[in-house]
């Protein structure tokens, strides 16, 4: 797995969205056209987050919406993540949900992606 990868996984699960998006942006711009879906759609999850951050939900919710069509043929797993961040997760009532992108061998939080 890229080294990038793995910074923008760790940048990513700090909340450091915009920091995020450059790293998979640098690794999009060189990667093979069948993996450049995966970044874009991983820099769009990043760009939606940094809008909600910013009260901007019209724009997140768009962006949420196109990073689910373009991650989703990767599958779950793909690129050495836990899951698909953009795909939708059951949460329990009550519970302040983290959001993060596994990395193998590390553990989540619970509720987390």
């Amino acid at each position: 797995m890229d080294p990038r990868h793995r910074e923008a996984v760790a940048r990513f699960n700090r909340g450091d969205y915009f920091e995020a998006h450059d790293a998979w942006e640098e690794i999009w711009n060189e990667a093979p056209e069948a993996e450049r879906g995966f970044y874009q759609g991983l820099i769009q999850v990043t760009t939606a987050l940094h809008h909600m951050t910013l009260g901007n939900m019209r724009g997140a919710k768009l962006l949420h919406g196109s990073a689910h069509e373009l991650l989703s043929p990767y599958g779950d797993f793909h690129g050495g993540g836990s899951q698909n961040p953009a795909r939708p997760v059951r949460r329990r009532p009550g519970r302040n949900p983290q959001t993060t992108v596994g990395v193998p061998g590390r553990s989540r939080p619970a509720g987390s992606f």
